[in-house]
C-alpha cells in the first residue's frame, strides 16, 4: 500500500473522520479548514503530516516567507490589502512555525489580537505535538519530525545553534542527531530526531522507489 497503514491512522482514514477516498492534498485541505476554524480544538499532529503528503509537501527547508509586500501595503494605509497580501503569502505555509511567529509579530504590529492569537495559537500547537512525540534524548524518544524545518523550529525553541547534525542509521529507521558543548557542565548534549517517516515521503517524491520500511506503520 502507497500509505502505510500508521498514516491512514493519523489522517483519519478508515476511521470515518475523512473519507478513504480523499486525496492527500483534501485530506489537508479538510485539516487545515477545520484548525482555522477552532485553532484551540485543532488536530495538529494530523495537520503536520497530511501536509508532508499533499502535493506542495517537503521533508527539507523552504525558504522563509517575504513579508515584503504586506510591509509594503501597510505603511501606504493599505490595511486591507496587507491582510489579503499576508493571507496569499501563508498559503503553504500553515505548517511552518516561523512563519506564524511571523505572522503574529505582524498582528501584533497591527493591534490586531484576533489575528495574533490565531497564529500564537498555531505556532503553540504545531510546536506542543512535536514535543509530545518524545524527549529528544535517545533514539528510543527522539523526537518524530515531518519537515527539517521542525527540526530547526525545535532547536530554536531549546535556544541551541552551531551543534554538529549528522544522519545515522540506527535499528532500520533514519534519525538526525545533533550535538552541542555545554560550557556551563563541560560535556557534551545530544538531541535526537526520528526523520524516518520524513525522509521515506521525500524518497518518493524525488522518484525513488519505497524500500521495506515503506511498508511499515508509520509514523
Amino acid at each position: 500500500m502507497t500509505l502505510c497503514l500508521g498514516i491512514m491512522a493519523v489522517l483519519g482514514i478508515g476511521t470515518g473522520r475523512i473519507s478513504s477516498d480523499a486525496t492527500p492534498d483534501e485530506t489537508f485541505a479538510r485539516l487545515l479548514a477545520a484548525a482555522q476554524a477552532d485553532p484551540t480544538a485543532a488536530d495538529y499532529t494530523a495537520l503536520r503530516w497530511a501536509y508532508l503528503y499533499t502535493s506542495r509537501g517537503d521533508a527539507g527547508v523552504r525558504p522563509e516567507p517575504d513579508l515584503t509586500p504586506v510591509e509594503y501595503e501597510w505603511k501606504n494605509g493599505e490595511r486591507t490589502a496587507a491582510r489579503v497580501a499576508l493571507d496569499r503569502i501563508l498559503d503553504g505555509y500553515w505548517t511552518d512555525i516561523r512563519a506564524h511567529q511571523a505572522a503574529a509579530e505582524l498582528a501584533e504590529r497591527w493591534n490586531d489580537p484576533a489575528r495574533s492569537n490565531l497564529h500564537r495559537t498555531f505556532e503553540r500547537g504545531l510546536l506542543d505535538s512535536i514535543l509530545a512525540s518524545g524527549d529528544g534524548r535517545s533514539f528510543a524518544t527522539a523526537w518524530r519530525i515531518a519537515t527539517l524545518a521542525e527540526e530547526q523550529a525545535v532547536l530554536a525553541h531549546l535556544r541551541l545553534s552551531g551543534g554538529m547534525r549528522t544522519l545515522v542509521e540506527h535499528e532500520g529507521r533514519h534519525y538526525a542527531v545533533t550535538r552541542f558543548r555545554d560550557e556551563r557542565i563541560g560535556r557534551e548534549l545530544a538531541v535526537y530526531f526520528d526523520i524516518e517517516t520524513a525522509w521515506q515521503a521525500q524518497r518518493r517524491r524525488d522518484g525513488f522507489a519505497a524500500d521495506r520500511r515503506d511498508r511499515e506503520p508509520q509514523p
